[in-house]
């Protein structure tokens, strides 16, 4: 449980992150500062590959739990039949 807490954590400060990273990229565009640019747009991809990883293996976990609360509920339809 505390690993789910943790993903979500993080999950959400990444998001944070880009939202950050891309208004960065945006204002310094706007002020003609490369440098601030190039940081912004780095900031924002780092925090969507971040994201992009999290929510993956959120969908992994909760694939398995369907899998497998899909099976158990197969095995007691079994065991309701005899």
């Amino acid at each position: 449980m505390k690993d789910q807490a943790l993903e979500a954590t993080i999950a959400a400060a990444a998001q944070k992150v880009a939202i950050g990273g891309g208004m960065g990229a945006v204002y310094g565009g706007l002020s003609a500062n490369e440098i601030a640019a190039f940081v912004g747009a780095a900031v924002a991809v780092v925090g969507l590959v971040v994201q992009f990883y999290f929510k993956r293996k959120d969908d992994r976990r909760k694939a398995e739990l369907h899998r497998l609360r899909m099976a158990g509920a197969r095995f007691h339809d079994d065991e309701d039949d005899t």
